[in-house]
Protein backbone atom coordinates (compact mmCIF):
# COMPACT_ATOMS: atom_id res chain seq x y z
CA UNK A 1 0.00 0.00 0.00
CA UNK A 2 1.21 3.52 -0.76
CA UNK A 3 0.94 6.43 1.66
CA UNK A 4 -2.44 8.18 1.69
CA UNK A 5 -3.97 11.26 3.27
CA UNK A 6 -5.59 10.25 6.58
CA UNK A 7 -9.34 10.43 7.05
CA UNK A 8 -9.89 10.71 10.79
CA UNK A 9 -13.03 9.06 12.14
CA UNK A 10 -14.57 10.37 15.37
CA UNK A 11 -15.11 7.26 17.53
CA UNK A 12 -18.40 7.69 19.43
CA UNK A 13 -18.11 11.42 18.78
CA UNK A 14 -15.46 13.14 20.89
CA UNK A 15 -15.26 10.95 24.03
CA UNK A 16 -11.89 12.28 25.14
CA UNK A 17 -13.66 15.51 26.11
CA UNK A 18 -17.43 14.93 25.89
CA UNK A 19 -19.89 12.18 26.84
CA UNK A 20 -19.75 9.43 24.22
CA UNK A 21 -22.49 8.75 21.67
CA UNK A 22 -24.33 12.01 22.38
CA UNK A 23 -25.56 14.87 20.23
CA UNK A 24 -23.24 17.13 22.23
CA UNK A 25 -20.21 15.01 21.46
CA UNK A 26 -21.09 14.61 17.79
CA UNK A 27 -21.53 18.36 17.38
CA UNK A 28 -18.20 19.00 19.07
CA UNK A 29 -16.51 16.54 16.71
CA UNK A 30 -18.09 18.14 13.64
CA UNK A 31 -17.20 21.62 14.88
CA UNK A 32 -13.61 20.43 15.30
CA UNK A 33 -13.56 19.40 11.64
CA UNK A 34 -14.56 15.74 11.71
CA UNK A 35 -16.03 14.46 8.45
CA UNK A 36 -16.52 10.87 9.63
CA UNK A 37 -18.47 9.95 12.78
CA UNK A 38 -18.78 6.45 14.25
CA UNK A 39 -21.47 5.56 16.78
CA UNK A 40 -23.35 2.59 18.24
CA UNK A 41 -27.04 1.64 18.18
CA UNK A 42 -29.17 -0.64 20.34
CA UNK A 43 -32.84 -1.58 19.87
CA UNK A 44 -35.30 -0.62 22.61
CA UNK A 45 -38.28 -2.47 24.05
CA UNK A 46 -40.59 -0.81 21.52
CA UNK A 47 -38.34 -1.72 18.59
CA UNK A 48 -36.81 1.73 18.15
CA UNK A 49 -33.11 2.57 18.02
CA UNK A 50 -31.10 4.63 20.47
CA UNK A 51 -27.50 5.69 20.12
CA UNK A 52 -25.63 3.99 22.93
CA UNK A 53 -22.82 1.46 23.20
CA UNK A 54 -23.83 -0.61 26.21
CA UNK A 55 -27.13 -2.46 26.58
CA UNK A 56 -27.62 -0.92 30.03
CA UNK A 57 -27.18 2.53 31.55
CA UNK A 58 -24.88 1.83 34.49
CA UNK A 59 -21.71 3.24 32.97
CA UNK A 60 -23.07 6.24 31.10
CA UNK A 61 -25.96 7.30 33.36
CA UNK A 62 -25.32 5.56 36.69
CA UNK A 63 -28.70 3.80 36.43
CA UNK A 64 -29.34 0.04 36.62
CA UNK A 65 -31.68 -0.14 33.64
CA UNK A 66 -31.46 -2.26 30.50
CA UNK A 67 -32.10 -0.58 27.15
CA UNK A 68 -34.14 -3.67 26.29
CA UNK A 69 -36.55 -3.07 29.18
CA UNK A 70 -37.44 0.54 28.33
CA UNK A 71 -39.18 2.26 25.46
CA UNK A 72 -37.78 5.12 23.44
CA UNK A 73 -39.83 7.80 25.20
CA UNK A 74 -38.50 6.69 28.60
CA UNK A 75 -34.91 6.47 27.47
CA UNK A 76 -34.98 9.93 25.96
CA UNK A 77 -35.60 11.38 29.43
CA UNK A 78 -32.37 9.87 30.81
CA UNK A 79 -29.13 11.84 30.82
CA UNK A 80 -26.03 9.90 29.77
CA UNK A 81 -23.54 12.57 30.83
CA UNK A 82 -21.10 9.97 32.24
CA UNK A 83 -21.06 11.22 35.85
CA UNK A 84 -18.08 9.04 36.80
CA UNK A 85 -15.94 10.85 34.22
CA UNK A 86 -17.44 14.32 33.97
CA UNK A 87 -19.47 14.76 37.20
CA UNK A 88 -22.34 17.11 36.31
CA UNK A 89 -20.44 19.15 33.69
CA UNK A 90 -22.67 18.03 30.81
CA UNK A 91 -25.88 17.27 32.67
CA UNK A 92 -28.41 16.93 31.15
CA UNK A 93 -27.20 15.13 28.04
CA UNK A 94 -30.10 12.96 26.99
CA UNK A 95 -30.01 9.66 25.13
CA UNK A 96 -30.55 10.34 21.44
CA UNK A 97 -32.62 8.36 19.00
CA UNK A 98 -30.94 7.16 15.82
CA UNK A 99 -33.25 9.43 13.85
CA UNK A 100 -32.17 12.50 15.84
CA UNK A 101 -28.49 11.77 15.22
CA UNK A 102 -29.02 11.21 11.52
CA UNK A 103 -30.97 14.47 11.30
CA UNK A 104 -28.01 16.20 12.95
CA UNK A 105 -25.53 14.65 10.51
CA UNK A 106 -27.77 15.36 7.53
CA UNK A 107 -27.20 19.07 8.13
CA UNK A 108 -23.60 18.54 6.99
CA UNK A 109 -23.40 17.14 3.45
CA UNK A 110 -19.74 16.26 3.81
CA UNK A 111 -20.15 14.11 6.95
CA UNK A 112 -20.44 10.32 6.80
CA UNK A 113 -21.86 8.21 9.65
CA UNK A 114 -20.55 4.74 10.49
CA UNK A 115 -23.50 3.17 12.32
CA UNK A 116 -22.48 0.17 14.43
CA UNK A 117 -25.20 -2.37 15.17
CA UNK A 118 -24.38 -4.02 18.49
CA UNK A 119 -24.41 -7.76 18.99
CA UNK A 120 -26.47 -7.52 22.18
CA UNK A 121 -29.46 -6.23 20.23
CA UNK A 122 -29.12 -9.00 17.66
CA UNK A 123 -29.01 -11.58 20.44
CA UNK A 124 -32.02 -10.07 22.20
CA UNK A 125 -34.35 -9.38 19.28
CA UNK A 126 -33.14 -11.57 16.41
CA UNK A 127 -30.98 -10.83 13.39
CA UNK A 128 -33.60 -10.40 10.63
CA UNK A 129 -35.86 -8.31 12.85
CA UNK A 130 -33.14 -5.95 14.01
CA UNK A 131 -31.38 -5.53 10.67
CA UNK A 132 -34.62 -4.99 8.76
CA UNK A 133 -35.81 -2.39 11.26
CA UNK A 134 -32.46 -0.63 11.16
CA UNK A 135 -32.44 -0.53 7.38
CA UNK A 136 -35.89 1.08 7.47
CA UNK A 137 -34.34 3.99 9.36
CA UNK A 138 -30.98 4.47 7.70
CA UNK A 139 -32.02 3.83 4.11
CA UNK A 140 -33.31 7.41 4.02
CA UNK A 141 -29.78 8.58 4.81
CA UNK A 142 -27.95 6.00 2.67
CA UNK A 143 -25.73 8.56 0.96
CA UNK A 144 -24.22 9.50 4.34
CA UNK A 145 -24.40 6.08 6.02
CA UNK A 146 -22.28 2.97 6.40
CA UNK A 147 -23.71 0.07 8.41
CA UNK A 148 -20.99 -1.64 10.44
CA UNK A 149 -20.98 -4.61 12.82
CA UNK A 150 -18.87 -7.39 14.26
CA UNK A 151 -21.60 -9.74 13.02
CA UNK A 152 -20.78 -10.58 9.41
CA UNK A 153 -24.05 -12.47 8.98
CA UNK A 154 -25.95 -9.27 9.80
CA UNK A 155 -23.97 -7.42 7.14
CA UNK A 156 -24.58 -10.14 4.56
CA UNK A 157 -28.30 -9.97 5.31
CA UNK A 158 -28.25 -6.19 4.97
CA UNK A 159 -26.54 -6.48 1.59
CA UNK A 160 -29.27 -8.88 0.43
CA UNK A 161 -31.99 -6.45 1.50
CA UNK A 162 -30.51 -3.14 0.36
CA UNK A 163 -27.63 -1.37 -1.35
CA UNK A 164 -26.41 0.21 1.90
CA UNK A 165 -22.63 0.36 2.28
CA UNK A 166 -21.24 -1.97 4.94
CA UNK A 167 -18.18 -2.35 7.13
CA UNK A 168 -17.11 -5.47 8.97
CA UNK A 169 -15.42 -5.06 12.37
CA UNK A 170 -12.90 -7.88 12.81
CA UNK A 171 -12.40 -9.64 16.12
CA UNK A 172 -9.03 -10.93 14.92
CA UNK A 173 -6.64 -10.34 12.05
CA UNK A 174 -6.04 -13.91 10.91
CA UNK A 175 -6.60 -16.37 8.08
CA UNK A 176 -10.11 -17.38 9.16
CA UNK A 177 -11.24 -13.75 9.17
CA UNK A 178 -9.64 -13.17 5.80
CA UNK A 179 -11.68 -16.04 4.35
CA UNK A 180 -14.87 -14.47 5.67
CA UNK A 181 -13.84 -11.05 4.34
CA UNK A 182 -13.32 -12.54 0.89
CA UNK A 183 -16.85 -13.94 0.91
CA UNK A 184 -18.47 -10.91 2.49
CA UNK A 185 -16.96 -8.22 0.24
CA UNK A 186 -17.81 -5.40 2.64
CA UNK A 187 -16.96 -1.86 1.62
CA UNK A 188 -14.80 -1.41 4.74
CA UNK A 189 -12.72 -3.69 6.94
CA UNK A 190 -12.35 -2.36 10.48
CA UNK A 191 -9.87 -3.58 13.09
CA UNK A 192 -8.09 -2.49 16.25
CA UNK A 193 -4.70 -1.25 15.13
CA UNK A 194 -3.05 -3.17 17.98
CA UNK A 195 -4.19 -6.48 16.43
CA UNK A 196 -2.16 -5.93 13.27
CA UNK A 197 1.53 -6.75 13.74
CA UNK A 198 4.18 -4.36 12.43
CA UNK A 199 5.37 -6.83 9.83
CA UNK A 200 1.93 -7.81 8.53
CA UNK A 201 0.66 -6.50 5.22
CA UNK A 202 -2.99 -5.48 5.27
CA UNK A 203 -5.07 -7.62 2.94
CA UNK A 204 -5.39 -5.82 -0.40
CA UNK A 205 -8.49 -5.55 -2.59
CA UNK A 206 -10.95 -6.47 0.18
CA UNK A 207 -12.38 -3.05 0.91
CA UNK A 208 -11.04 0.14 2.46
CA UNK A 209 -9.25 -0.32 5.77
CA UNK A 210 -10.25 1.55 8.91
CA UNK A 211 -8.19 1.04 12.05
CA UNK A 212 -9.33 2.14 15.49
CA UNK A 213 -7.46 2.88 18.70
CA UNK A 214 -5.36 5.53 16.94
CA UNK A 215 -4.82 8.19 19.59
CA UNK A 216 -1.48 9.86 18.77
CA UNK A 217 0.02 11.76 15.83
CA UNK A 218 2.73 9.12 15.68
CA UNK A 219 0.21 6.34 15.08
CA UNK A 220 -1.55 8.46 12.46
CA UNK A 221 1.76 8.86 10.65
CA UNK A 222 2.64 5.16 10.97
CA UNK A 223 -0.61 3.91 9.51
CA UNK A 224 -0.93 6.48 6.75
CA UNK A 225 2.58 5.55 5.64
CA UNK A 226 1.32 1.97 5.44
CA UNK A 227 -1.58 3.06 3.25
CA UNK A 228 -4.49 3.06 5.71
CA UNK A 229 -6.87 5.90 4.87
CA UNK A 230 -9.40 5.72 7.71
CA UNK A 231 -8.17 6.07 11.29
CA UNK A 232 -10.61 6.06 14.20
CA UNK A 233 -9.87 8.02 17.36
CA UNK A 234 -11.30 9.23 20.66
CA UNK A 235 -9.21 12.41 20.34
CA UNK A 236 -10.61 13.82 17.12
CA UNK A 237 -10.04 17.50 17.93
CA UNK A 238 -6.45 17.11 19.04
CA UNK A 239 -5.47 14.99 16.03
CA UNK A 240 -7.17 17.28 13.53
CA UNK A 241 -5.11 20.14 14.94
CA UNK A 242 -1.78 18.36 14.30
Amino acid sequence: MSQVSPKLVAHRGYPDRYPENTLTGFQAAIDAGARYIEFDVQMTADQQFVVIHDDDLRRTAGIALSVFDADLATLQTISVHEPDRFADKYEPCFIASLGAVMEQIQQYDEVTAFVELKQESIDRWGLPEVVSALLDVIQTYARQCVLISYNHEALAYARQQSDIRTGWVLQRYDASHRAIAERLQADYLICNQSKVADEQQLWPDLGSWMLYGVETPELVSTWTQRGVAYLETDCIGQLLET
